[in-house]
């Protein structure tokens, strides 16, 4: 008897089959040329499905950058330490009910958050990466180091497949 069953493999594979049948994606460059040269909302507003963002610095970023209904990496660039200033988040969400993809695919990767939290909500099937993250939560707030929300329709099967690797969380209470 296999420990991965049929089903479950076939649903995999499907999901691979969509993923892979993305469109072409661009890589950007934060801060970079234009659009990328404002703030790092401004480079995620102008990102198209599937594109890569590399954050390209090391001084702490001081704001909140959300991000809907995309496919989208943020990741730190070769060489870089990104960290989000306390009291700044990620946050990545799709809903089909107002206009996201039928499958998602995301990964935020080598990025630190000083008090701060990284949160995903979604209503589609997709594939989720989180890694190499580096999270320290305030002592009030966000809830969690890592959020995330996945909700099925009514009658419908969700099938998400989420991957958190090396991601340390951690906290300080005051007594």
């Amino acid at each position: 008897m296999s420990c991965f069953p049929t089903r479950t493999a076939g649903i995999l594979a499907s999901m691979l089959v969509l993923a892979s049948g993305a469109a072409s994606a661009d890589t950007r460059t934060w801060p970079g040329t234009t659009p990328c040269n404002a703030s790092l909302q401004t480079c995620v507003n102008a990102a198209s499905q599937g594109d890569r963002i590399e954050i390209a610095t090391d001084t702490p970023i001081a704001e909140t950058v959300i991000t809907s209904n995309r496919n989208i990496s943020v990741v730190a660039a070769t060489g870089f330490h990104p960290r989000f200033a306390a009291g700044h988040n990620l946050g990545i969400s799709s809903s089909l009910s107002t206009g996201g993809p039928s499958f998602m695919q995301v990964t935020v990767a080598g990025i630190a958050f000083d008090g701060g939290c990284l949160g995903y909500t979604s209503d589609v099937p997709g594939i989720v990466e989180f890694r190499d993250l580096d999270i320290t939560m305030p002592a009030t707030g966000c809830g969690a180091g890592i959020g995330v929300t996945l909700n099925a329709s009514p009658g419908n099967t969700l099938q998400t497949a989420l991957y958190i690797e090396r991601a340390r969380i951690s906290t300080s209470l005051p007594a």
